[in-house]
Protein backbone atom coordinates (compact mmCIF):
# COMPACT_ATOMS: atom_id res chain seq x y z
CA UNK A 1 0.00 0.00 0.00
CA UNK A 2 3.19 2.04 -0.11
CA UNK A 3 2.46 3.73 3.60
CA UNK A 4 -1.15 4.46 2.81
CA UNK A 5 -3.85 3.46 6.05
CA UNK A 6 -5.87 0.68 5.12
CA UNK A 7 -9.20 3.50 5.04
CA UNK A 8 -7.80 5.32 2.85
CA UNK A 9 -6.73 1.99 0.25
CA UNK A 10 -9.56 1.01 0.36
CA UNK A 11 -12.05 4.13 -0.40
CA UNK A 12 -9.24 4.85 -3.23
CA UNK A 13 -9.55 1.48 -4.49
CA UNK A 14 -13.31 1.72 -4.70
CA UNK A 15 -13.33 4.56 -6.39
CA UNK A 16 -11.29 3.77 -9.15
CA UNK A 17 -13.48 0.29 -9.33
CA UNK A 18 -10.73 -1.76 -8.04
CA UNK A 19 -10.95 -4.90 -5.71
CA UNK A 20 -9.47 -4.71 -1.93
CA UNK A 21 -8.82 -8.27 -1.33
CA UNK A 22 -6.08 -8.36 -4.11
CA UNK A 23 -2.87 -6.16 -5.17
CA UNK A 24 -2.61 -6.28 -8.99
CA UNK A 25 0.82 -5.18 -9.92
CA UNK A 26 0.64 -4.89 -13.85
CA UNK A 27 3.63 -3.71 -15.89
CA UNK A 28 4.12 -4.63 -19.44
CA UNK A 29 8.18 -5.96 -20.06
CA UNK A 30 8.72 -4.18 -23.86
CA UNK A 31 11.26 -6.11 -26.37
CA UNK A 32 12.00 -3.57 -28.90
CA UNK A 33 13.97 -5.06 -32.30
CA UNK A 34 16.80 -2.00 -32.91
CA UNK A 35 18.81 -2.36 -35.84
CA UNK A 36 20.62 -5.45 -35.47
CA UNK A 37 19.84 -5.95 -31.62
CA UNK A 38 16.81 -7.30 -29.35
CA UNK A 39 16.66 -5.27 -26.34
CA UNK A 40 14.26 -6.06 -23.63
CA UNK A 41 12.96 -3.52 -21.27
CA UNK A 42 12.40 -5.22 -17.62
CA UNK A 43 11.83 -8.96 -17.52
CA UNK A 44 8.82 -9.38 -15.48
CA UNK A 45 7.82 -11.38 -12.68
CA UNK A 46 7.73 -14.78 -14.88
CA UNK A 47 10.77 -16.00 -16.37
CA UNK A 48 8.71 -19.10 -18.06
CA UNK A 49 6.16 -16.90 -18.94
CA UNK A 50 8.09 -14.29 -20.37
CA UNK A 51 9.92 -16.96 -22.29
CA UNK A 52 6.49 -17.85 -23.70
CA UNK A 53 6.17 -14.48 -24.77
CA UNK A 54 9.17 -14.06 -26.32
CA UNK A 55 8.89 -17.01 -28.30
CA UNK A 56 5.34 -15.74 -29.73
CA UNK A 57 7.29 -13.01 -31.06
CA UNK A 58 8.99 -15.02 -33.08
CA UNK A 59 12.26 -14.87 -31.11
CA UNK A 60 13.94 -16.69 -28.34
CA UNK A 61 14.95 -15.83 -24.61
CA UNK A 62 18.94 -16.50 -26.09
CA UNK A 63 17.90 -13.48 -28.90
CA UNK A 64 17.83 -11.02 -26.55
CA UNK A 65 20.85 -8.60 -26.09
CA UNK A 66 21.04 -6.12 -23.63
CA UNK A 67 18.49 -6.74 -20.80
CA UNK A 68 17.40 -3.05 -19.64
CA UNK A 69 16.52 -3.15 -15.99
CA UNK A 70 14.50 -0.04 -15.00
CA UNK A 71 15.02 -0.38 -11.57
CA UNK A 72 16.54 -3.30 -9.65
CA UNK A 73 13.59 -4.33 -7.25
CA UNK A 74 12.32 -7.52 -6.94
CA UNK A 75 9.75 -7.61 -9.53
CA UNK A 76 11.70 -6.73 -12.02
CA UNK A 77 14.40 -8.66 -11.11
CA UNK A 78 13.36 -11.77 -9.98
CA UNK A 79 13.54 -13.67 -13.21
CA UNK A 80 17.28 -13.08 -14.43
CA UNK A 81 17.60 -16.62 -13.23
CA UNK A 82 16.26 -19.06 -14.02
CA UNK A 83 16.60 -22.84 -12.78
CA UNK A 84 20.01 -21.26 -11.42
CA UNK A 85 21.09 -19.95 -15.05
CA UNK A 86 20.44 -16.73 -16.70
CA UNK A 87 17.43 -16.68 -18.39
CA UNK A 88 18.85 -14.37 -21.36
CA UNK A 89 22.05 -16.20 -22.03
CA UNK A 90 23.37 -14.29 -24.57
CA UNK A 91 22.04 -10.39 -23.02
CA UNK A 92 24.58 -8.17 -21.34
CA UNK A 93 22.31 -5.80 -18.58
CA UNK A 94 22.32 -2.39 -17.61
CA UNK A 95 20.88 -0.18 -14.48
CA UNK A 96 21.65 3.15 -13.20
CA UNK A 97 24.52 3.16 -10.67
CA UNK A 98 22.39 5.24 -8.01
CA UNK A 99 19.74 2.54 -8.32
CA UNK A 100 21.76 -0.45 -8.53
CA UNK A 101 23.68 1.15 -5.00
CA UNK A 102 20.40 2.11 -3.73
CA UNK A 103 18.88 -1.34 -4.10
CA UNK A 104 21.43 -3.38 -3.18
CA UNK A 105 21.64 -1.57 -0.26
CA UNK A 106 17.95 -2.05 1.10
CA UNK A 107 16.71 -5.34 -1.08
CA UNK A 108 19.90 -7.35 -0.48
CA UNK A 109 18.39 -10.63 -0.83
CA UNK A 110 17.05 -9.60 -4.61
CA UNK A 111 20.35 -8.59 -5.72
CA UNK A 112 22.31 -11.85 -4.11
CA UNK A 113 19.72 -14.18 -5.54
CA UNK A 114 19.21 -12.65 -8.83
CA UNK A 115 21.69 -9.63 -9.72
CA UNK A 116 25.21 -11.04 -8.28
CA UNK A 117 24.74 -14.14 -10.43
CA UNK A 118 24.48 -11.92 -13.55
CA UNK A 119 27.08 -9.25 -12.41
CA UNK A 120 29.63 -10.02 -15.14
CA UNK A 121 27.24 -9.33 -17.70
CA UNK A 122 25.64 -6.13 -16.10
CA UNK A 123 26.84 -2.61 -17.20
CA UNK A 124 25.96 0.68 -15.28
CA UNK A 125 24.54 2.86 -17.93
CA UNK A 126 27.37 5.62 -17.51
CA UNK A 127 29.69 2.90 -18.56
CA UNK A 128 27.04 1.65 -21.70
CA UNK A 129 27.18 4.76 -23.00
CA UNK A 130 30.83 5.75 -22.48
CA UNK A 131 31.16 2.91 -24.73
CA UNK A 132 29.21 4.19 -27.15
CA UNK A 133 31.12 7.39 -26.96
CA UNK A 134 28.16 9.67 -24.98
CA UNK A 135 29.51 11.40 -21.70
CA UNK A 136 26.00 10.99 -19.84
CA UNK A 137 22.36 9.63 -20.34
CA UNK A 138 19.53 12.21 -21.05
CA UNK A 139 16.55 12.70 -18.85
CA UNK A 140 13.24 12.48 -20.35
CA UNK A 141 10.15 13.24 -18.07
CA UNK A 142 6.44 13.20 -19.16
Amino acid sequence: MGGMDSQTFAQASQEAFLPTCVAQFVFPPALVAIEDELVLFDTGLDAAGMSRAINAAGHAPCDVTPVVINHVHPDRVRDLICDGSPTFANAGHMTGRPEFDCRAAIVPKACEANVVPISSRLALFEVFLARRGRARATCVSS
